[in-house]
């Protein structure tokens, strides 16, 4: 609709509703329990639109984190008025949306209200007026000019009178108490849609009926849901339209024993695969069905959506305590893609830290002598083995110089702001790592619906390994598309042994700076600095990768925990050079003991602790990488997987003691309570 409507109307709404939330508390409805619903703590759960005719999986609603949603409903009349959730909470245009059958709920935090969501003028803004008015016989709106130069008054007045070109049609608009605030003003005239009349509102449409239909008779008028069709349309996430499963619901814990088990959207061997399942990885069985021959479980797939397995490949038994064999052919490093070599020119300043011999040629004869603090130029390098050099230019002496002499002068990185924000924000939050062979077993769609459902904000995914090289463009070419669509951030992870500084440091560029056929770039790097732990070494990748990619690259160093032995001995100081952040592997785990969500979090908290103090910076950003496997046992998924309360003690520990975010390691990893617990954590 016109502009200065879609503008002024939301404030009118919240005025309305105020008069509503203070009336006495009778006037309140109270749910239509059916024995599918039941309270929760500050809500309600409704198992009425979970599509599972037992009330298995359905849809809460609650006034979780201070947003009054549960409130709001009751206030208003309840289901008679709003009907049925159909939304788990998600996040529309920047606001806290949940969507019901006839409304869509948006929390509005700088008014402290919950507005109603314009539905079909966001189903308008979405380009669905074609889709409306062909499949589901809904007018199209009224041109943006049909308001101009009117007052408010005029405009309201203007729209409801084309509600008089059917008093029927007029009645059910005034039949309720309040229809501004429950329908919205028309934003269409009255249509002749054949075998009805129909008008446009804001958030519903009403239509009388010229002939007998199984939902009504000839006469009769009916009020078509606005947030059912906006569902319908596809207007929201499908993550956010996947139904919970009901905190009452009987569930029980199976372990794939299959090779790989085939998870697919319906009961029949035909339907869409969703994902294969590593052997040993538990399952949430949440139903079953008999179909011919086959008997199939329901399971809860990655805390996010109902797939269906052969119950042949899984079983309720105890794991054994011998691990059965890994799965086999579970997905492979494609061919690498040609090595490109990165530039060997450069152009940054530098300083001398230990007085050195310039050379005519790398490890070559002696030319002359640079002290230590002279300044200079560094304008080429190249590496032999792990050693790197730099071409040197020093007042009036160049030459090639041992890299372990010399430091580059760069920008502070813990400091740089790209794109208006933290050069970190990309890593903030919640995340996972991601093996390359996951795509393998899984589509980016699928992988990114579950993701967001868990309230992700970004992904370290594999894509290269020093004797493997960049094996991971076509991954890329199909996960950044998706994961960016969706505003999940994509870090590039990979394994640079250092043996051969050259290679890597081409593969890493090659990485940083490769572009999918659409355009799209990785949010990261993040590197896993654990072979060649060499201060040299490492001071001269990270460096020159900085150099070579410059100051707006977020670059993130994978490193060992810092009370590990390898910890004890990192290079800490050389990586906080030219890294923007550290993330530690804190996997603190040891085969045959048990932890508490106390262990895990305190480990977490010191590891901290020690990483700022080894680097000498209290503000260094720090990513931290939790536990998600069992290392003893086939496919590194068992009984020895870390418990949801650890998982709750890293995420805890990390958002309380100023981490940037948490990750664990890994995807395909990850057990039912895993998921849980993780999905659950707001950050």
């Amino acid at each position: 609709m016109g502009q200065r409507v879609w503008r002024r109307l939301p404030f009118l709404v919240p005025l309305l509703w105020l008069v509503v939330l203070a009336l006495p508390g009778p006037t309140a409805a109270a749910p239509l329990s059916t024995g599918l619903d039941f309270p929760l703590t500050r809500g309600w759960f409704f198992g009425q639109t979970g599509g599972t005719p037992d009330g298995r999986a359905g849809f809460s609603l609650t006034d979780a984190d201070n947003i009054p949603f549960w409130t709001t409903f009751q206030a208003l009349g309840g289901v008679r008025t709003l009907g049925y959730p159909v939304s788990r909470r998600f996040v529309w245009d920047g606001f806290v949306t949940q969507v019901l059958q006839k409304a869509v709920f948006q929390w509005r935090p700088e008014v402290g209200q919950v507005y109603f969501l314009n539905t079909f003028d966001d189903l308008s803004r979405h380009g669905f007026d074609d889709w409306l008015y062909v499949y589901r016989s809904t007018p199209r709106p009224l041109p943006p000019d049909f308001d101009a130069g009117l007052s408010w008054a005029e405009i309201v007045q203007k729209r409801l009178a084309l509600l008089n070109a059917r008093p029927a049609i007029r009645a059910r608009y005034f039949a309720v108490p309040d229809p501004l605030r429950l329908y919205g003003l028309p934003t269409s005239p009255v249509e002749d849609m054949g075998n009805h009349y129909a008008i446009r509102l804001q958030r519903a449409v009403i239509q009388e009926w010229k002939v007998d239909v199984p939902w009504a008779r000839r006469g009769e008028t009916t009020v078509a849901n606005g947030g059912d069709l906006a569902k319908e349309a596809g207007l929201f996430p499908t993550a956010a339209l996947q139904p919970e499963l009901s905190p009452r619901a009987p569930a029980a814990t199976a372990r794939v024993t299959a090779n790989l088990a085939e998870v697919r959207t319906a009961p029949d061997e035909d339907a869409p695969l969703l994902a294969r399942l590593l052997r040993n990885l538990p399952v949430r069985v949440t139903g079953e069905r008999q179909v011919g021959a086959a008997r199939w479980l329901e399971i809860d797939l990655w805390n996010a959506l109902r797939g269906w397995v052969l119950a042949s490949q899984v079983d309720f038994s105890p794991y054994p305590a011998v691990s059965p064999p890994a799965s086999r052919n579970i997905g492979s490093w494609p061919p690498p893609a040609p090595r490109q070599p990165a530039p060997r020119s450069l152009n940054a300043p530098a300083r001398v830290v230990t007085a050195a011999s310039l050379h005519a040629t790398p490890a070559g004869p002696v030319v002359g002598q640079v002290p230590a603090d002279q300044t200079g130029t560094v304008s080429e390098w190249t590496a032999r083995d792990d050693q790197g050099w730099y071409y040197l230019t020093a007042d009036d002496q160049r030459g090639w110089v041992r890299a372990e002499a010399v430091v580059l002068i760069e920008e502070d990185p813990l400091t740089r702001w790209v794109g208006g924000r933290p050069i970190q924000a990309p890593i903030a939050g919640k995340g996972l790592w991601v093996k390359y062979d996951t795509l393998q077993r899984t589509t980016p769609q699928v992988l990114v619906q579950a993701a967001r459902a868990n309230g992700l904000r970004h992904l370290y995914f594999q894509v290269a390994r020093s004797p493997q090289g960049f094996y991971g463009a076509e991954g890329l070419n199909a996960l950044l598309p998706v994961a960016h669509q969706a505003g999940l951030a994509v870090i590039a992870w990979v394994y640079p042994y250092l043996h051969d500084l050259a290679l890597d440091l081409d593969l890493a560029y090659m990485v940083a700076t490769y572009r999918t056929p659409g355009g799209e770039m990785v949010d990261g790097l993040a590197a896993d600095i654990e072979q060649n732990m060499a201060p040299a070494a490492v001071r001269a990748y990270g460096q020159i990768l900085r150099a070579l990619l410059g100051p707006d690259r977020l670059l993130v160093a994978v490193t060992y925990p810092p009370e590990s032995y390898h910890g004890q001995r990192y290079p800490w100081t050389e990586v906080a050079r030219s890294w923007n952040a550290i993330a530690p592997m804190d996997y603190y785990r040891r085969p045959g003991q048990r932890y508490s969500e106390a262990d895990a979090y305190q480990y977490v908290a010191r590891s901290l602790a020690l990483i700022r103090q080894r680097t000498g910076r209290p503000d260094h950003p720090i990513a931290v990488i939790g536990p998600a496997y069992d290392p003893a046992y086939g496919n590194n998924v068992g009984p020895n997987n870390p418990t949801a309360a650890e998982i709750r003690g890293v995420l805890r520990a990390a958002r309380d003691h100023g981490a940037l975010g948490a990750s664990f390691f890994e995807w395909s990893r990850l057990t039912p309570e895993e998921w849980q617990a993780l999905g659950a954590f707001s950050w």
